[in-house]
């Protein structure tokens, strides 16, 4: 399978980048409520996908191949929840 991004830089996303942005989101002072629900699901979502693509170029099982798009729409449904629940 080819990969347009390295394994290790995917490591890097789920071991440091993910948590760094969850961590940043819920102790930034001077932040909407809005914006750190955004970033702790965008935080949440980058260690979700990036492992995922992880372990599927480790071992490829099309029959758990979960489409882009559905990221994309679990996101926003997130954040809402994120939000609502900080609110």
């Amino acid at each position: 399978m080819k990969t347009d991004k390295g394994q290790f830089a995917r490591v890097v996303d789920v071991i440091f980048l993910g948590p760094y942005m969850i961590y940043f989101a819920i102790i930034a002072k001077n932040v909407s409520i809005l914006n750190s629900s955004l970033m702790i699901s965008m935080g949440v979502i980058t260690i979700i996908y990036n492992f995922k693509n992880f372990l599927q170029t480790l071992r490829p099982n099309p029959r758990y191949n979960f489409h882009d798009f559905y990221f994309g729409l679990m996101s926003i449904i997130l954040w809402l929840i994120i939000y609502l629940c900080r609110e």
